[in-house]
């Protein structure tokens, strides 16, 4: 019987990898971002630079053969620090996601399992939270919060759940009248063992879709803090704190914030990519097509 669910389990995965790779999209954003987190992670020894280190005299410059990207106001790479810069944005985008993965799947699976009172409270909660601008919102708590890497982290962590919620809470209201789960129920199975065993591994496609896009979201708000001055604070680097710099220097240096957009601009982009590949991978009315 294992050895069956386990060719079942296999057979199925093969699958969904087969339709991500007729996504060709998909496919090339994957590899984008595998790159991009291996790079991510030899930052300090592929670095052609210290990116804390200061040129005086070779502030604003232009791309070269010495500077590939130019240098900023104090003569500091910008290709080293849009290196390390990935590390602190990629790190936020997430371990915030995967807080707020964890919030809104315990949410969201309490809401759609147990029914009144419980779901009127947390889908009220997640009303209230989704018709505020989420970067309204952060910049509201932060302005409170003295400003470091852990606490964007937490901020982005506990603000951004709601999403998972609405998802999983609409999955578990169609999955719980199933039969398996009535069966479940005759055994004498607890209401976590339901919940976790039985009714979350089938609802797991619309949460990795929204995980993965989860993360470029909170890589664009961290960014959003870092621009305005809340995030990351000088002289560490972020992609956000780069072009919050770099703005100030569009006309002499267009080359610091257009290098840090771009690196955001492609880091969105190939996230929401694989997100509409998994999205139609795990689709089972894709079976045939």
């Amino acid at each position: 019987m294992t050895q069956l669910r386990e060719r079942w389990r296999y057979s199925l995965f093969r699958q969904h990898y087969v339709r991500f790779c007729k996504n060709k999209a998909a496919v090339v954003a994957g590899v984008f971002l595998v790159l991009l987190y291996i790079a991510m992670l030899i930052a300090p020894h592929l670095a052609p630079y210290d990116p804390l280190e200061i040129h005086l005299l070779h502030k604003l410059e232009a791309p070269s053969a010495t500077f590939l990207l130019g240098t900023d106001d104090l003569g500091r790479d910008v290709l080293s620090r849009l290196m390390v810069g990935a590390q602190i944005s990629l790190t936020v985008g997430f371990i915030a996601a995967g807080l707020s993965l964890i919030v809104g799947v315990c949410m969201g699976l309490m809401a759609g399992y147990f029914g009144s009172p419980i779901d009127p409270l947390i889908m009220g909660l997640v009303d209230i939270l989704m018709s505020i601008p989420a970067l309204l919102l952060i910049l509201a708590i932060v302005t409170i919060v003295p400003p470091s890497i852990f606490n964007i982290m937490l901020v982005l962590g506990l603000t951004m759940w709601a999403q998972y919620a609405r998802v999983l809470r609409g999955t578990i209201l169609s999955l719980k009248e199933q039969d398996f789960v009535e069966g479940a129920r005759a055994i004498g199975a607890s209401h976590l063992r339901i919940m976790f065993r039985y009714l979350l591994p089938n609802a797991l496609a619309p949460i990795i879709v929204t995980a993965t896009l989860s993360v470029a979201g909170a890589i664009l708000l961290e960014s959003g803090l870092s621009f305005l001055g809340y995030g990351v604070q000088p002289p560490q680097a972020s992609w956000g704190a780069i072009i919050g710099m770099g703005r100030r220097f569009l006309r002499q240096a267009p080359h610091m914030a257009t290098s840090a957009g771009l690196a955001i601009f492609f880091t969105v982009l190939a996230f929401n990519l694989v997100g509409d590949g998994l999205r139609d991978a795990l689709d089972p009315r894709q079976k045939n097509r």
